[in-house]
Formats: structure tokens, sequence, C-alpha cells
């Protein structure tokens, strides 16, 4: 038997590539609407071609909405630094979409892909904050039958991960405000970068699986200095701010080293490296981690060995990406005079540019079987 510990985009992407190796049982200690609460999501090339990997990828997209490019502005300043042409540029240059959805809309792809598994069984309001080693498995919470594989997929804030290594996850000084607003005519995701904080918006998905906020705009405020929305609006961000409502402040912890494995034990997505979302790829690399964990299991079985493979294949892709997302939030939230020097590099680098700066992430393939 196969224990996945959490049921948010982590766990049942890992539930998923997993099936395939034995019986799964997923343990999420709270509802199943808690487990993926939020607004919405961004799915770059590299997410759809993992979700394409475990099997998730058509009841996902059913839920999204495709957005016709980005559009990268400066606070205050009436005219985009960079227009970006999405629609076609990323299938083409990268083999798949570049996607947006709701987090219930990705959930609810997720789960119709895992009740579509026989071998998957989900278990909500079932707490697993603690593994006992029972010969060469493991046994958890109330369940007499030894998991042979362990998945820890429950978080930044991971129980399990305090136990088997000791360390809890760090405070940042950002924060990130969530809202949403009415659909603001927009066919592109708007970026806007100001002084110490920048915003994201983006429209999610209808349909009657997608959640109350189908059809509406996401929007992402991520403030340095922990300042309120209110605060915001008395800045050059004000007019970006003006129609949002349903603020839902989320102060964001990292974790500064990853952790990927002990014993037959794999960790994935925040419980293994969480980071800031100033990229964007917080839900993709845990797609991608899912698609990984399938191949080595593939490759090693249910075994130390898989789980050892996994964090060698992980371990540079996320270090680099960790990197990349600390610079990317310097340069997001520069304020004058360096923001000026920002913005005119932007212009200069252009589409062409912007985009290669994060070819390498999206170009990301999942590996052979």
């Amino acid at each position: 038997m196969i224990l996945v510990v959490g049921a948010g985009i982590a766990g049942l992407a890992s539930a998923l590539a997993l099936a395939p190796f034995g019986d799964v049982v997923v343990a999420e200690r709270r509802s199943a609407a808690a487990a993926n609460a939020g607004a919405g999501i961004q799915l770059t090339p590299n997410a759809v071609k993992a979700l394409a990997a475990i099997g998730a990828r058509e009841a996902v997209a059913a839920r999204a909405t495709m957005p016709a490019g980005l559009r990268v502005r400066s606070a205050g300043r009436p005219r985009p630094l960079v227009d970006l042409d999405y629609k076609s540029v990323m299938e083409r240059r990268f083999g798949a979409p570049y996607l947006t959805a709701g987090r219930v809309a990705l959930a609810e792809g997720l789960r119709e892909a895992v009740a579509a598994q026989p071998a998957i069984s989900v278990r909500y309001d079932f707490a697993v904050d603690h593994l006992v080693r029972a010969g060469t498995g493991w046994r958890a919470g109330g369940d007499e039958r030894p998991a042979d594989f362990v998945v820890v997929a429950d978080g930044v804030g991971s129980a399990l991960r305090r136990q088997l290594f000791g360390d809890t996850a760090r405070e940042t000084p950002h924060i990130a405000w969530r809202g949403t607003a009415e659909l603001g005519g927009s066919d592109r995701t708007e970026l806007t970068l100001s002084a110490g904080a920048h915003l994201v918006r983006y429209a999610m998905a209808g349909g009657q699986d997608s959640g109350s906020d189908s059809g509406r705009d996401n929007v992402v405020l991520i403030d340095s200095r922990r300042r309120h929305p209110d605060a915001l609006a008395q800045t050059p961000l004000g007019p970006s701010l003006a129609d949002v409502a349903n603020w839902v402040p989320w102060p964001i912890k990292v974790r500064p080293r990853a952790r990927f494995h002990h014993a037959s034990v794999a960790l994935v997505g925040d419980a293994a490296h969480a980071m800031p979302p100033f990229l964007a790829q917080g839900g993709a690399m845990a797609l991608e981690d899912a698609a990984v964990l399938g191949a080595a299991v593939a490759a090693h079985g249910l075994t130390d060995a898989a789980a050892a493979a996994f964090g060698e294949a992980r371990a540079g892709r996320i270090r680099r990406l960790a990197a990349q997302t600390d610079r990317q939030g310097t340069i997001y939230h520069l304020g004058v005079p360096l923001s000026l020097a920002r913005d005119a590099v932007m212009k200069r680098l252009g589409p062409d540019g912007v985009l290669a700066r994060v070819a390498w992430i999206y170009g990301w393939e999942p590996p052979a079987g």
C-alpha cells in the first residue's frame, strides 16, 4: 500500500502518478473544500505537461482558460513595458499552453482523474502527523495496514517533515493578498510592478465545477512591507486595486532548505521546497514532483532507492528555481531610481527576451516512463 499524506495539488497529483504501482490511500486532515482553498492558479507549460504525464490534463483543461498573453506594467505609467503573446508561442515553443484556473477548479479536475482510478481512495478529515516504522514499511494514525511507501504532501507547515527532519517553515516579510474582481475585459494576464509590491490579475474559467469565483478575475497582490490593500491604494498601484474586493491575507512562508526523501518516504510540493510565488511556480513544481516521482517508482519500485532517485532528479532544478525566484522578487519590487533602470531593460528585452528568462522552466519535459 502507498500512503499519500495531503490531498492538495501535490497529494492528488502524486496519487495519480503512483496509482499504477499499488493501492493508494490519500489521507487529508481537512475537508475537501478546505484542502484546496484559495483563489486562482497559473498553469505554465511545464505544469500542463506534468498534468498530461499523470493523466489529468484533459480534466483540468476543461475547467481552465487560456489567456492570450502577458502584459507587464510599471505602476503609474500609462504604457505597458512588455506585451507578450502566449497563444501563438507557448504550444509551438514549449509543447503545451499556458492556462489559468481557480484552485477549486484545478482540485476538481484532479479529483475527477482520481475518481477514475480504482486503486486510489481518499479519506478526508483524517489527520496523519506521525509515522512509525513497521518492518520495512510505515504505519500512520489508526490505520492497521503498513504502507510500503509514503508521500509527504501536507504543505509548507508539514508535521511529518518536522518529525523526520526536525525543521520548520520560515516566515518571510512578504504577504499575499488574494482578491477577486469582475472580469476586467482583458484577455491577458496583467502583471503590475511597484515599489515593494506587485500585482497579478487574470481570468478564472467558468463552468459548474469551477467554484463560486468562476467567471471572475483573480487578483494577487504581493507586498514586501506587509501593508494592507487600503494603504497600497494610496500608492501608484491604486488604480489597479479600485475594483477588487474580498481581500484575504496569506502570509508567505518558505522552506530555505529543500528536503526530498527519507528512506522510503518522499516529500513533494511545499512540504519539500516552499518558495515565494514570484515566478508562479508553486503548483507547477508540485505537479512536476508527482510526474518525476512516478517515473522513479517505475524504475526502482516502492523502495528507498526510488525516493532517493526522485530527490536526486529534483534537487538541482529546485535549487536553480529558488535562486531565480528570489532575484525576480527583488527586481519586481524595486523603487525609484532603480525601477527606472529595470523598466528600461524590460523594454529593451522585449517579449522574446522576457520569455527567454523562463524558457528553461517552461521547457521542462516529464521523464520517460
